[in-house]
């Protein structure tokens, strides 16, 4: 790699360390930008099912071209042709694993070094179709520009971008805010898309001074610009970031200059930080990888958010194939009319099902099955769409009082709309896991109760009830939990109503508020006859409508119409009423059924393709939906992972039970020693109808049974005594906590003796609902139930959280307005919306 052979020392505007404005310019298109937290969702589906699949659209290299805007206040701030092509060559190198110090890669982090499969080159052809060397040259009255933008429009003292669909635009000029460079992730607004680089910062020669004089600050930049984060995951040095790639180490903030190998944070020695990672702080000279990882997700983006830029081109070797298409099916609708079944869902899952080994359970042990994985049905799939809705009991709330052992698994959701095949869905999570996805704007303390309004415009509980909800904002109340009044309900469920769609007593048209403001619309995607939902309509001035996914595509229409004129994505409801999205204000999505089809499609690879395009099209219509979502489907997937749970728990400080899950006949009988019987509790990740499992205690003679999970992982934890239960119910920065205290038998699980349990409010500890709203947060979930237990010792031990978890149970028993908090949180994003706060306008 060519050196600086300007021979001048850092320029008066050069940091001393690596600083970068990529994370406030995201923080300020999340406020500012319509579409943006829509488009990052997107991004982040994308990105989560390339790194679950191993999956990329191209399978060659894709070469981007470039233009480079220089904007200069001095001469010397025109920087050479030169010092721009040296900067295109290392951008090339490093995106292609071609770097001269690759080799520098410590032993233990080399085999995780990657080729990205991105070259980059000066563009030859301008958006005018002229011929063009890819620089254009802006001189400006402003002696320093910051990461505001303005620097990227000529009315500004910079220059325009050119289309960012077609090129990468990097503007190259002074920096202030001691500012290398900054980027803008896909998704945002298309006049500002690009990176900006400070200009003696920019290449290996010219005015490119160290320690910043090998490139880097470009690689960096442009990383993000491919949709990767910071690798210790913008959290300060908190330890709970996340960059949203597996193979980059958890680490306590960014290195900066030149560490020394190992630099252990976080508790990830003995190997420690990879600093040497493009997205780390680190002096030019220290940085020279990216990772596998890194390079699924950035293909993710190409794939996606930016599939429009850059051409495929070999990486070297045989020429990429012309018509990859003709791996589809050439005429798969021909199987759809043969042989009509009666009961089509029947026979979905039954050829899937022949792709296993076909004496596989014929080899497994009667006996330890019966404990552990017992009785695993033959054909599990075979029931799950007919008997899926099973698992939405109609009135729950009654449930853990009437019957209390038929409701211990209520909480665990469905696998809703991604049962067949997994690999379908696009899962989260700044995903999770900072605050990516659409929905809120940045979450904010509320300082006041919940009090919606009833019908006579009065604050309901506004006779003296005190609502026991904790304000992670307010100080820790001495004072005991106090009873809780529910708030007024203002009129019943009209109950009958066509399958797949309720609707509340005002037509579609014009829906106001009580106070005059009109409205969009809510949304429900939810199952009918959902006590859950009716509670919270109950509290509804604005329009909503039900959705029930069971009645697509056999009785619900979708029709989503897109031009460059024009775009109108609209649902036509089982009653012939049409529902335009762009009416749509905030959408409530909530354990929703398994497809509904149409009783003459025939064989079941037929209905497996059919399942597959019903479930694309779908998801693509909610993810075009730029309004809020409580919970966004991604979130919802992702939050359920009881393994990412605890994970994402741990790291924003929660107290969790020593947890192992495993396979391992052998890992599984040491953690149980190490722990001792009668101190270690085993359970399922998801307990289904056909086949329900209880948490118990591991007892002496469920040693001899241990042999059992290598059919199946089992999680197992450590006992944790409890003084009290806990379910607390969050809805956005609302925490209702409510405590059971169960009879000794319900040791290990309060819910089968929740008939007998004293329940009352709880007031949580401020630092407890400070960590559990990060949590929220790291997930995007809008609600969430999360269960806790209270130790003798005081101690908050958190054990699972359940972005669908019921909450009727509790409201009813404590008097927590839980629902009228969820329809307050609607309404008020609803109304947001009706006044372009924020939404994506689809119109019809």
């Amino acid at each position: 790699m060519p050196k600086s052979t300007s021979g001048r020392g850092p320029s008066k505007n050069m940091p001393k360390q690596r600083s970068c404005g990529t994370m406030p310019v995201h923080e300020r298109l999340l406020r500012t930008a319509p579409g943006y937290r829509a488009a990052r969702d997107a991004s982040e589906n994308r990105a989560m099912r390339a790194a679950m699949l191993g999956v990329a659209g191209r399978s060659g290299c894709t070469k981007i071209p470039v233009v480079v805007h220089v904007v200069h206040n001095t001469p010397e701030q025109n920087i050479s042709d030169e010092q721009i092509e040296s900067q295109i060559e290392v951008l090339t190198a490093d995106f292609r694993k071609k770097n001269a110090d690759i080799g520098s890669v410590p032993a233990v982090f080399a085999p995780l070094a990657a080729d990205a499969r991105i070259e980059f080159e000066l563009a030859d052809v301008d958006p005018d179709g002229n011929a063009t060397d890819g620089i254009t040259r802006t001189a400006t009255a402003k002696t320093e520009f910051v990461d505001d933008d303005s620097v990227k429009f000529s009315s500004s003292g910079g220059h325009d971008a050119w289309p960012s669909d077609h090129y990468l635009n990097i503007w190259v000029c002074p920096l202030g805010d001691s500012l290398l460079g900054y980027a803008q992730f896909p998704g945002g607004p298309a006049e500002t898309d690009g990176v900006v680089i400070l200009h003696s910062a920019f290449g290996t020669t010219g005015t490119a001074a160290a320690p910043f004089d090998r490139g880097r600050t470009a690689t960096h930049e442009v990383g993000h610009w491919l949709d990767l984060r910071h690798i210790w995951g913008d959290d300060g040095t908190g330890c709970a970031g996340d960059d949203f790639v597996a193979d980059t180490p958890n680490q306590g903030g960014a290195n900066v200059g030149k560490p020394t190998f190992p630099s252990v944070s976080c508790g990830n020695g003995p190997n420690g930080d990879m600093f040497m990672n493009y997205m780390d702080y680190v002096d030019d000279a220290a940085m020279m990888m990216f990772t596998a990882g890194q390079v699924t997700r950035m293909q993710a983006a190409l794939d996606s958010t930016r599939s429009a830029i850059g051409t495929s081109i070999p990486c070297g070797g045989k020429p990429l194939p012309k018509e990859p298409i003709k791996e589809l099916p050439k005429e798969p609708i021909k199987e759809f009319p043969k042989d009509p079944p009666k009961e089509p869902i029947k026979e979905l899952p039954k050829e899937p099902i022949k792709e296993f080994p076909k004496d596989g359970p014929k080899d497994f042990p009667k006996e330890p099955i019966k404990e552990f994985v017992k009785d695993l049905p033959k054909d599990p799939p075979k029931d799950l769409p007919k008997d899926g809705i099973k698992d939405f009991p109609k009135e729950f709330h009654k449930d853990p009082i009437q019957e209390p052992g038929k409701s211990l698994f209520a909480d665990n959701p469905p696998k809703s709309i991604t049962d067949p095949p997994k690999s379908f869905f696009e899962p989260p999570v700044d995903f999770p896991f900072g605050g990516g996805f659409p929905g809120v704007p940045g979450r904010r303390w509320r300082r006041n109760a919940v009090r919606p309004r009833d019908s006579g415009g009065r604050h309901a509980g506004a006779d003296g009830g005190r609502a026991s909800i904790h304000r992670g904002a307010r100080a820790a109340r001495a004072s005991a939990p106090r009873a809780v009044h529910p708030p007024r309900r203002r009129r019943t469920a009209r109950r009958g109503r066509p399958r797949g769609m309720a609707r509340s007593r005002r037509s579609l048209p014009a829906a106001r508020l009580a106070d005059g403001v009109a409205t969009r619309m809510i949304l429900i995607v939810s199952h009918p006859n959902n006590g859950h939902v009716d509670a919270v309509r109950r509290h509804l001035h604005a329009e909503s409508v039900v959705v029930d996914t069971a009645s697509f595509p056999k009785a619900l229409g979708l029709a989503a119409a897109l031009s460059n004129g024009r775009e109108c994505l609209e649902l036509k409801l089982p009653s012939s009423e049409a529902l335009c999205l762009c009416k749509v204000g905030a959408v409530w999505y909530r354990r929703i059924s398994p497809y509904g089809f149409h009783e003459d499609l025939t064989d079941s690879t037929a209905q497996l393709f059919a399942w597959s395009e019903t479930n694309e099209a779908l998801l693509g219509v909610w993810y075009s939906m730029g309004c809020f979502w409580m919970n966004p489907p991604t979130a919802d997937e992702v939050a359920q992972r009881k393994i990412r749970q605890l994970q994402v728990a741990r790291r924003v400080g929660l107290s969790i039970p020593d947890t192992l899950v495993t396979n391992e006949p052998e890992t599984a009988e040491d953690f149980v020693s190490r722990h001792g019987v009668g101190s270690v509790v085993r359970k399922a990740f998801r307990n289904i109808a056909q086949a329900p499992r209880e948490t118990l205690l591991m007892r002496a003679e469920d040693v001899e049974l241990l042999d059992s999970v290598r059919y199946a992982p089992v999680i197992f934890q450590r006992y944790v005594p409890a003084d009290l239960d806990l379910r607390v119910t969050v809805v956005e920065d609302d925490i209702f906590a409510a405590s059971f205290r169960s009879e000794a038998q319900y040791a290990a699980d309060y819910r089968p003796g929740i008939a007998s349990a004293k329940t009352e409010p709880y007031e949580l500890p401020p630092q407890v609902a400070e960590k559990l709203l990060q949590l929220m947060r790291a997930f995007d979930l809008q609600y969430g139930a999360i269960d806790l237990r209270v130790t003798p010792d005081g101690d908050h031990v958190f054990l699972e959280v359940n972005p669908a978890g019921e909450y009727l149970f509790v409201s009813e028993r404590t008097g927590q307005p839980i629902p009228a908090a969820i329809a307050a949180s609607l309404e008020r994003h609803d109304r947001a919306a009706s006044r372009g706060e924020r939404h994506d306008a689809l119109p019809c």
